[in-house]
């Protein structure tokens, strides 16, 4: 006889994203302007050591690289044509003004972690100051201080970061200094032995960084065929330093510059995941949502709800149950045996709680998911706690529709989520 639990009603908030650590990195020293920038996708000049990519290119599926626009005699540049997304694509980064929208991207002393947009791009944006001190006198009498806005981009099939900056409304006051000959560098800290950073700095006179307002910087990290997932993992800070070579008696701020914002990111090369390399921005935590009043899913959500908002009327049943996945992450678990482990557990929990049913036409539902360490098996014996499960029989197309697009293509796959990666679960009503 097949039982299916009666619906009752609750309420679910969604999620919101964390930051990360800190890491060390180099500057570079020469004063060029190999790094100029119109705006996002229209290149000026390249780097040196790195060919100019032909417009629209795309090296490999999923991987993008720049296209090289020179200026024509004023002309307006010429966009390059972007390919139609596929399925695992990730979508644009924010542009300048959504990241300056988004008051969370904004960033403080002590909190430098910028606004994750999903789990490929990240941005941030505020103000940095520098006071000038004449040692001579060791009077405070000049300043600068200019907005700065960065914007980072994974990639789904690539092992690549690129990052723009925006340098904008420059001030300055201070009748004693030289400002035509004054430079700022803007400079992207945290590259380690096993990434490829041809250029890791813009440095340039005042003048010039009003001229042109950007610097764009591409990060790669080789990998090895037959190598395993090789992860690499770094943090990198935007950092931005002033000063006046011509004029060494004037000190400006922080010697070695002051570290505006900071967002730790993740090389692989994990082919279980979909495309065999990626780059992603590993401190955002995806969100699966589920949602309540879609045909074929609602018996899942209802499930879920109820797991999150009444565990007790759940089963197994017992005073005190909770349920994870809604203010405690679920972390993804990449074990074929564990994972049938966890299914037997629960699906024998079901066959004591419903007796037997129609497999053509219901599943037992688990809740967390059999692929997560907080699965009905895995859970207790990974964390220590308790029964905190929930099964239930539920449609068989919902709960495949759930199971195999939802969780595995649209979080697992397209969010590239390697084995220990954390996301949510909410429900939408």
């Amino acid at each position: 006889m097949i039982l299916k639990a009666l619906a009752l009603t609750a309420s679910l908030t969604l999620m919101a994203v964390p930051a990360g650590p800190a890491a060390a990195g180099t500057k570079g020293a020469a004063l060029v302007d190999s790094h100029a920038f119109v705006e996002w996708g229209k290149r000026s000049s390249t780097p040196a050591g790195i060919p100019a990519p032909v417009p629209g290119a795309i090296v490999e599926k999923g991987e993008r690289s720049l296209p090289s626009t020179p200026a024509h005699n004023g002309a307006e540049p010429v966009l390059p044509v972007i390919p139609r997304l596929a399925p695992e694509d990730p979508p644009p980064p924010p542009s300048k003004d959504e990241c300056r929208d988004q008051p969370d991207a904004k960033t403080q002393p002590g909190d430098l972690s910028g606004w994750y947009k999903n789990r490929y791009s990240w941005c941030a944006w505020g103000n940095f100051e520098a006071p000038g001190i004449d040692t001579r006198t060791g009077q405070k009498i000049a300043n600068f201080s200019a907005d700065f806005t960065v914007i980072g981009y994974g990639n789904n099939g690539a092992r690549q970061f690129d990052y723009v900056i925006y340098i904008d409304d420059i001030r300055y006051t201070g009748d004693s200094v030289n400002w035509t000959a004054a430079t700022l560098q803007a400079s992207l800290v945290g590259c380690n032995a096993a990434m490829t950073c041809p250029s890791t700095s813009r440095l340039a006179t005042v003048p010039v960084w009003q001229g042109v307002n950007t610097a764009a910087f591409t990060f790669t990290s080789p990998d090895v065929t037959g190598g395993g997932n090789q992860i690499v993992g770094t943090s990198m800070a935007l950092n931005l330093d002033f000063e006046t070579p011509a004029q060494p008696e004037w000190v400006w701020g922080v010697p070695g510059g002051v570290d505006t914002a900071r967002a730790p990111i993740r090389y692989d090369s994990a082919s279980y995941v979909g495309r065999a390399r990626g780059a992603v921005f590993n401190d955002y935590r995806p969100v699966l949502t589920v949602d309540l009043n879609q045909a074929n899913q609602n018996e899942s959500a209802l499930h879920i709800l109820q797991a999150f908002d009444q565990p007790q009327f759940t089963f197994p049943s017992w005073v005190g149950k909770s349920v994870p996945g809604k203010t405690g992450p679920l972390t993804r678990m990449y074990n074929e045996s564990a994972k049938n482990a966890n299914r037997s557990k629960s699906e024998k929990m079901c066959r004591s709680t419903f007796g037997s049913w129609g497999s053509t036409l219901d599943n037992c539902d688990e809740f967390p998911f059999a692929s997560t360490y907080e699965g009905s098996k895995t859970g207790p014996e990974t964390y220590g706690w308790g029964e905190r499960y929930s099964v239930r029989l539920i449609d068989k197309d919902d709960n495949q529709y759930v199971g195999n697009t939802m969780l595995e293509v649209d979080i697992y796959r397209a969010q590239r989520m390697l084995d220990g990666d954390k996301f949510y679960v909410a429900v939408k009503q």
